[in-house]
């Protein structure tokens, strides 16, 4: 688990996930970023499989290295929303971010996954227009 956040039930939540690693991840097909709500935790940690797991995730994203020159280090970063609206939401829930490799339940690779670095940004927007965050301009810089 990367991290859990709670997510108004009357905004847009955002989610940024930054990660770093100074060797490659060698197969990272697998290698994935998913969203969970707090109704489903329970299912999720009792499923004994990261198969079963990943079938209860709402959102799943995948996460793709780059080498990142100026840092020296291999980099991804995935962005993703949250919208009560389209849940239907009466309450404000706690979502929950998990990464998983499902292929490692099957293949031996344990001194091949490098040490990685992540940072989790996360917060509600209750004023957003469906694209960008509220006070964010189109290229990215903030107004």
């Amino acid at each position: 688990v990367l991290t859990s956040f709670a997510f108004s039930k009357f905004a847009r939540g955002w989610m940024n996930l930054s990660f770093e690693t100074k060797e490659v991840y060698e197969n990272e097909r697998n290698l994935k970023v998913h969203l969970f709500i707090d109704e489903d935790w329970s299912r999720y940690q009792r499923a004994t499989t990261c198969a079963e797991k990943i079938k209860l995730a709402k959102n799943s994203m995948p996460v793709t290295f780059d080498w990142n020159r100026a840092a020296n280090r291999w980099s991804a970063e995935v962005q993703t929303t949250v919208n009560h609206a389209e849940q239907s939401a009466k309450r404000a829930h706690y979502w929950y971010a998990v990464m998983t490799d499902c292929s490692l339940e099957y293949q031996y690779r344990d001194g091949h996954i490098p040490k990685m670095h992540f940072t989790v940004q996360a917060w509600n927007d209750i004023g957003y227009d469906n694209k960008k965050p509220k006070g964010e301009a189109q290229d990215g810089n903030k107004d």
